[in-house]
């Protein structure tokens, strides 16, 4: 669900440059993370900035036991985070 929330909250900010700072480089400066040791694990377990730029082509929909224990909070279409 991650993969598919990142695609969801990042359609329409231009790539790369502004999606790999919101979804990581700024939280590494801020803290003062090892960016090198950090992009050796992004690059073994992703997701790319491709991935994370590829709009959905629906919203997901889980109904019942589908839905326990995954974040849809990224799904909203209504409401004032839609």
């Amino acid at each position: 669900m991650t993969h598919l929330s990142l695609r969801h909250a990042m359609v329409g900010i231009p790539p790369p440059d502004q999606v790999r700072a919101i979804v990581g480089t700024n939280a590494a400066s801020v803290y003062g993370l090892d960016t090198k040791a950090l992009r050796l694990i992004a690059d073994r377990i992703g997701p790319t900035i491709d991935e994370i730029t590829t709009p959905l082509e629906a919203v997901p929909t889980l109904h019942g036991a589908e839905r326990q224990g995954c974040g849809y909070f990224a799904f909203r279409t209504l409401g004032p985070y839609a």
